[in-house]
């Protein structure tokens, strides 16, 4: 230790004229304020700002420049041999010797940066925790790390051996070793886990140089050559072995199952109920979380692509037996490719095709799950799945590029489009009929404001157009005739509105007096029936959970959310109420939502079967069965 500090007292010594460019800058971050452009700003943020960034200027140019001289201008020149004459240890000289550049680093950034705090300190007292962080980061882990790298390098680069060679074949590896364990936890958006697999892989090169550039002093000593050598092998071998326990440890934040998770999300639901898309975590990994389709007939699962932005990515057959989906876009290529399953196999899994889009699109299904239809850049490809053969690809007209599609049957699609979002612009209704290869308008909706959405029935033959003025933000409902555009009739219907499965228009409305009334008609308004909710403070209204029968969810105590939801079934043409169970915290309202560039519509195909799922109070995904009146566990949960 005493060699160290002897070491340490003169390498600071020889070096402590950097202090005066230090007060230097100190000088400029004062007089910043009056320089010309900077007059109508606020002079305390202006000194604060420089002299944060001077300290990490000067701070990272010095641990460049001494990090490269420290040794490697001593083994050039052959000087290094005057301290090991003395009794002078090589791990003593190259502790001291790093320690005293790390600590004028650090020395300069401190005369830099302490007289702001001491007179600025009301800019400081503002920063959050995050800016201080990444100040303590920028000011002291970056300069060290950059210290050590730059006296590796240096060292690598005055020996001129072969080993350089080695060098740069084995920073590829451990660059792209470090990329592939980062890059799926960043396409899950998982900022926790990619937080600490950067701090990891960061630590394991400060790690992984330390020890390189001790072993090499006390190898190589004086001999450059030899120093090199040494360097390199035990660099490349720590630092290998030290990136290949972050992957794994990486790897296993995201190994886990359907039954590993607690915490889930429900994202889709096939049509018939077969199958459900989920997001969870799973204790002990962060903020990672999978996502899943899952069949809740059995234990069949799929795991699916990672994707941060995954919501309603999933298209479904209207019979649920196929699901196809685009994978995350391939940064090199700018496309994203379709992968599809069959879930009716024994042990379906996911398919790679070759076939890519480059813009952002959802996949249409035919109503057998035969044909995948795409929209992508004014151009309506038609696929065969199973063969990938392409069946039909259509010019779109200019005013239906933006169409959401709905497959009638096999060679037959229905397109909604608006040419875009603005005020008043005209909804489109065309149909494409793959057997000849044309689009035929068949009508528009004139006089749609910007804020607007449709709801379409299972059948496709009718549709509400809910908009909202920007005047008055009273919301409007009309009735239209989904294939030609021709008005029904407005809908004297507020609150959120549904199909029924037998064409029936069901909302929740509020009464003057506050109460919820339950409100069915029919397409031509000549039967209409209501029910009285009573008071029910954020009623939410769900699925069609058996014909006939919407989901109703009650708050079981307003005060405290965590209490869940009451939730009921109500029989719309009788009002009677069939208790389902307490403490659910949400369901799920079984809308496929049908996404387009101009307009997004609400397509109430879905049986039944899709509407009886629930998260209850500890996380879980449960299934009510309108049988035995039980639920029944489907995913994840905190006290399974």
């Amino acid at each position: 230790m005493k060699a160290t500090m002897s070491i340490f007292r003169r390498e600071f010594a020889a070096k402590r004229e950097f202090l005066l460019v230090a007060v230097a800058a100190v000088a400029i971050a004062c007089l910043m304020p009056y320089l010309p452009g900077f007059e109508t700003q606020n002079p305390v943020d202006v000194r604060s700002v420089t002299s944060q960034v001077l300290a990490l200027g000067l701070g990272l140019a010095l641990a460049v420049g001494l990090g490269a001289t420290v040794f490697g201008s001593d083994l050039s020149a052959g000087r290094l041999g005057f301290f090991f004459a003395r009794p002078v240890g090589a791990a003593a000289l190259w502790t001291g010797r790093i320690a005293a550049s790390l600590a004028i680093v650090l020395a300069c950034e401190a005369v830099v940066v302490i007289p702001a705090l001491i007179m600025e300190k009301s800019f400081f007292l503002r920063l959050n925790a995050t800016a201080w962080r990444a100040n303590f980061v920028a000011l002291v882990i970056l300069p060290f790390v950059l210290l050590l790298v730059s006296h590796a390098v240096s060292i690598m680069l005055r020996a001129r051996t072969a080993w350089l060679f080695l060098d740069l074949a084995a920073l590829l590896a451990i660059a792209v070793g470090a990329w592939l364990t980062v890059r799926p936890l960043m396409l899950m958006g998982a900022v926790k886990a990619v937080t600490l697999m950067e701090s990891l892989l960061v630590g394991a090169a400060a790690i992984a140089l330390a020890a390189a550039g001790l072993v090499g002093t006390a190898v190589g000593r004086t001999d450059l050559r030899r120093t090199h050598g040494a360097l390199s092998v035990t660099l490349w071998l720590v630092l290998g072995v030290l990136v290949a326990g972050a992957a794994a440890y990486g790897n296993w934040l995201q190994s886990f199952e359907p039954g590993d998770v607690d915490r889930v999300d429900v994202l889709s639901v096939a049509p018939d109920g077969g199958w459900i898309e989920v997001a969870g975590t799973a204790p002990g990994r962060l903020d990672v979380s999978r996502r899943f389709l899952i069949s809740t007939t059995g234990e069949r699962w799929i795991a699916l692509p990672s994707s941060a932005r995954s919501w309603q990515d999933i298209g479904y057959s209207a019979d649920g037996s196929t699901a196809a989906m685009f994978g995350p876009r391939d940064s090199a290529a700018g496309v994203r490719t379709l992968w599809w399953s069959d879930l009716r196999d024994h042990d379906p899994h996911l398919r790679e095709t070759t076939i890519v889009v480059s813009g952002w699109t959802v996949p249409h299904l035919s109503p057998d799950g035969s044909r995948l239809a795409i929209l992508s850049e004014g151009v309506l490809s038609v696929y065969e799945l199973e063969s990938e053969r392409l069946v039909r690809a259509i010019s779109i007209p200019e005013n239906l590029r933006n169409a959401t599609l709905f497959f009638l049957d096999n060679s037959r699609l229905l397109l909604f489009a608006r040419r875009d979002r603005a005020e008043d612009a005209p909804l489109h209704m065309a149909v494409a009929d793959l057997e000849i290869g044309k689009v035929a308008g068949l009508g528009r909706i004139e006089g749609i404001p910007a804020r607007s959405w449709i709801a379409v029935d299972a059948d496709i033959r009718h549709v509400v157009v809910s908009s909202t003025n920007a005047e008055d933000a009273a919301t409007h409902r009309r009735l239209y005739d989904a294939k030609t555009g021709t008005l029904i009739r407005e809908l004297d219907i507020s609150g959120s509105l549904r199909f029924l499965a037998d064409g029936r228009i069901v909302a929740i409305s509020k009464t003057e007096d506050g109460h919820e009334l339950l409100v069915a008609e029919s397409v031509d308004g000549a039967v209409r029936v209501e029910h009285d909710l009573g008071v029910a403070p954020d009623l939410e209204v769900y699925c069609e959970a058996v014909a006939g029968g919407l989901v109703v969810g009650r708050l079981e105590d307003p005060e405290d959310r965590n209490m869940g939801r009451t939730m009921d079934l109500k029989d719309v043409e009788t009002g009677q109420t069939r208790h389902i169970a307490d403490g659910l915290r949400r369901g799920y309202f079984g809308a496929r939502i049908v996404w387009g560039p101009g307009i997004t519509a609400f397509w109430y195909q879905n049986a039944p079967e899709a509407g009886r799922f629930f998260e209850d109070r500890t996380g879980a995904i449960v299934r009510w069965n309108p049988e035995t009146g039980a639920l029944e566990h489907v995913v994840g949960g905190k006290q399974r």
